[in-house]
């Protein structure tokens, strides 16, 4: 079985990259490659995990020489929390105190006042801060026309994967499809782990402010009718975040990438 796997950055593709690679061990794996035609296709085992930011249209012919392919989703909202936060695995932030104190300090305020602090101006801050993934916004500004410009040519031939059933183990039709019996809750292995935040959908309620409602719907709503999510925006009376899963989240990042760096990096 030759597998490919299409999907944006924090849609859970690493996850699902991993949840094959366990029914198939055989399998020859592959992680982000830069090209599809750069990879020896001719075994009769391999699962590959392609990012659509690095897709290129003189690739699409690789793709007729895959036997399954995949194609995730990840509600666009949810998308968006997860790259602020992810963003912080930058080697240039990490190694600079003040800055990571400054944007710590906000996710902080943000979990103690959720109203107080909108996710438009997180990004903001990221983009002042220099974060690598301070443009998310930006990004996906891009991104999204690139998915579902790309979604009408692969339909066809393409097993359509939202992250929320994956989390939430509904997979009848994916084990179907691939003819193994993949599991959700598959142990990703410690190199990439670090990706891994809450594997939940719908947390994006609590991060919004009515002004993030305002920024977000007119951009996201073409993507969420073409990839079937409920258009609803309402947001709750009294908003929660899991300090877990933001400002220790990403100060966990942040100490990781610390340790991997040499010593002596880190600077005020």
């Amino acid at each position: 079985m030759r597998c490919v796997i299409l999907g944006q950055g924090k849609s859970g593709t690493t996850a699902l990259y991993y949840a094959v690679r366990e029914q198939a061990p055989g399998a020859v794996g592959v992680f982000e490659p830069k090209d599809l035609r750069d990879l020896d296709l001719s075994g009769p085992e391999i699962v590959v995990k392609k990012m659509i930011g690095m897709f290129e249209p003189a690739e699409f012919e690789c793709l007729a020489r895959f036997h399954r392919r995949i194609f995730l989703v990840r509600d666009p909202r949810d998308a968006i929390v997860s790259r602020l936060l992810y963003s912080v695995w930058d080697p240039a932030f990490v190694v600079q105190k003040a800055k990571v104190s400054a944007f710590l300090e906000q996710l902080e305020a943000k979990e103690r006042d959720p109203r107080s602090v909108s996710v438009v101006a997180l990004y903001a801050l990221a983009s002042e801060l220099q974060l690598q993934g301070g443009n998310g916004l930006e990004q996906v500004e891009l991104l999204n026309p690139k998915t579902l410009g790309l979604w009408p040519q692969l339909r066809e031939s393409f097993f359509l994967l939202r992250y929320e059933d994956f989390v939430a183990g509904r997979l009848a039709g994916l084990r179907r499809y691939l003819g193994l019996v993949v599991h959700h809750d598959v142990d990703v292995p410690g190199g990439h782990s670090r990706v891994s935040r809450t594997r939940a959908s719908g947390d994006w309620r609590n991060w919004f402010t009515t002004a993030d409602v305002e920024y977000f719907r007119p951009r996201f709503e073409p993507f969420m009718s073409a990839f079937g999510y409920a258009p609803g925006w309402s947001l709750p009376v009294r908003p929660t975040i899991n300090p877990d899963h933001a400002s220790r989240y990403a100060e966990r990042l942040v100490v990781r990438l610390r340790q991997e760096l040499q010593p002596g990096a880190v600077r005020t």
